[in-house]
């Protein structure tokens, strides 16, 4: 047989911002206070002094890396600029090849016609200086 009545949940602790917040009475403060030695007084002082010497050092850590990251930035837009100016340099280089390219391609035409027109010449019979000859040299 079954009992009908249900298993008990285990009791779970509220999260924290869940739990209701009792005030400390303002007489046990004081008393913890009263209480402190001489010992916890000097401890907490150099923890104090100590909190202040981390303070001071990541504010000088914070303007170094600020200045590092500025000087970053400084790099990378004279980096970019530098790119920018050598891509233009880079297109003048490549349009100057490309005329210099097309003239040579010119210059190779025109020595390959005058060395058929001078190979005609050489090869034409020594007594036919008629049309054909000449013809055949004009024409290419």
């Amino acid at each position: 047989m079954t009992s009908a009545t249900p298993a008990k949940k285990p009791y779970r602790k509220a999260p924290p911002e869940h739990r209701e917040m009792r005030l400390e009475a303002p007489g046990s403060q004081l008393e913890q206070q009263e209480s402190l030695t001489d010992a916890d007084t000097e401890r907490m002082k150099l923890l104090q002094q100590e909190n202040e010497e981390l303070r001071r050092r990541l504010a000088l850590a914070t303007r170094r890396t600020e200045a590092l990251e500025r000087e970053l930035e400084i790099g990378q837009d004279c980096l970019e600029l530098e790119l920018g100016q050598s891509r233009e340099e880079l297109d003048k280089f490549k349009d100057k090849f490309r005329r210099l390219q097309n003239s040579y391609t010119a210059s190779q035409r025109t020595n390959q016609e005058l060395e058929d027109k001078l190979h005609t010449l050489v090869t034409c019979p020594r007594g036919q200086s008629g049309w054909h000859c000449a013809h055949s040299i004009a024409g290419g």
